[in-house]
């Protein structure tokens, strides 16, 4: 069984850019409290829908 390694070439400045972007993407999110009302009505409606043909 042969096993062949690939090697990756990153600089420095790369590493950089990568890490940015990780602490970017798994930041909490601080949205206002207008959004956070927006994303109940949302919820709500979106689960009204699913419920009324089931009633109706």
């Amino acid at each position: 069984m042969e096993v062949k390694l690939q090697h990756i070439h990153v600089n420095d400045g790369e590493f950089e850019e990568l890490e940015s972007i990780k602490r970017d993407l798994t930041r909490p999110y601080t949205g206002s409290e207008l959004t956070k009302i927006m994303g109940y009505i949302l919820a709500g409606l979106i689960i009204i829908s699913a419920i009324a043909p089931i009633l109706f």
